[in-house]
């Protein structure tokens, strides 16, 4: 189990930056924060980027904010 400090930018295409030192992890997605659909985005790209599926990433805190502490097990 890794947990992670995840910060959102929302902008016209999607990218991952990944910093393993801090357990940082930068976002860009393109979809709008409505209904939570700007979160399921967010774990599908963690899971992509991880290689796991997707019911193993759980955002743990920030549901509506755009930074986020996320848990991969």
């Amino acid at each position: 189990t890794k947990v992670f400090l995840v910060k959102i930018k929302f902008s016209s295409f999607e990218q991952i930056l990944v910093d393993e030192r801090t357990n940082e992890i930068s976002i860009s997605t393109n979809e709008l924060p409505i209904k939570g659909r700007a979160n399921k985005v967010i774990i599908k790209i963690m899971s992509r980027y991880f290689n796991i599926k997707p019911a193993n990433v759980k955002i743990v805190r920030g549901i509506s904010a755009r930074t986020k502490i996320i848990q991969i097990s």
